[in-house]
């Protein structure tokens, strides 16, 4: 059986945030941002993980280990047992996001192309 992180808590039932704009988006105190919604297509110029070597981000590659057997990661760190093999770094302005996707994670922070005529919803959680 999984553990689910936000333990069984519905996304958007611990709040949300409507973003149309270039400005930095952070989560309540003591939360992160669980899921963001693209309302239009987007490319996020920053995204940031919580824990960088599990969560995608714009700051590296989070599994990023080049093999199973790997004594060193792929951004010089060693690896633990969070990380896995094969991830790629999310490049600043460089990712699409399309409309209709939601992407999951655990991100402190997120700035998004700015975009008034759809944007992007956030969503909240522990």
């Amino acid at each position: 059986m999984s553990a689910n992180i936000d333990n069984g808590v519905l996304i958007g039932a611990l709040g949300s945030s409507y973003v149309g704009t270039t400005a930095v988006q952070l989560p309540p105190k003591g939360m992160v941002i669980v899921a963001i919604q693209f309302i239009t297509e987007n490319e996020p110029s920053e995204l940031i993980a919580e824990e960088p070597k599990r969560f995608f981000h714009t700051g590296g590659a989070a599994n990023g280990n080049e093999t199973a057997n790997d004594a060193t990661a792929v951004d010089g760190a060693a690896p633990d047992s969070t990380q896995g093999v094969g991830g790629d770094n999310v490049a600043v302005d460089a990712v699409k996001f399309p409309a209709g996707m939601t992407i999951y994670g655990r991100w402190t922070s997120v700035t998004l192309q700015g975009d008034t005529d759809g944007g992007a919803i956030i969503y909240f959680g522990y």
